[in-house]
């Protein structure tokens, strides 16, 4: 078998090349640097892939929020807080209200349209919403130490 060291550079380095005919074989250091550079660009690839998959997901929970919270406001039905809860695969969204507006009869068509967007939701994607009442069981910190970040509903005058 041929070598496959070609040169070496005055730093001492070494330029590793290609074999020029078929039954000269690879040596294990080409094979060595040919496998991290292929593992390293498929990471990088992966990891790509994966950020803009969150970042589609997130923007398209975004939007989901203010289309449930402005047909929430178009029946009249208001909320005390948000809460959010995201990875790279999962978003899940909990909305509280008072126990009162989580009776009004109108809450079916907001089920509705929550049950129709978790259905449809892209790629690599899980999405949950709930809709909660705020009676004597629920318990917030048991929320936020699961993880979930709060966001309080904004009133007029505040």
């Amino acid at each position: 078998m041929k070598p496959v060291i070609r040169k070496t550079t005055s730093k001492g380095s070494l330029s590793i090349a290609k074999p020029t005919k078929k039954n000269d074989g690879f040596s294990a250091d080409y094979v060595i640097d040919a496998y991290e550079k292929g593992h390293r660009n498929g990471f990088n690839e992966a990891t790509g892939i994966l950020l803009n998959t969150f970042r589609r997901n997130i923007n398209d929970a975004s939007r989901l929020i203010g289309t449930i919270l402005g047909l929430m406001h178009q029946y009249g039905i208001s909320y005390e807080t948000l809460y959010i809860r995201a990875d790279l695969m999962t978003i899940e969204i909990i909305i509280a209200m008072q126990e009162q507006e989580y009776l009004n009869d109108q809450l079916r068509s907001v089920y509705e349209l929550i049950a129709e967007h978790e259905a449809s939701v892209e790629e690599f994607m899980t999405l949950s919403i709930s809709l909660l009442p705020l009676n004597a069981s629920f318990d917030e910190n048991i929320i936020t130490s699961d993880g979930f970040i709060n966001f309080p509903a904004v009133k007029n005058g505040n």
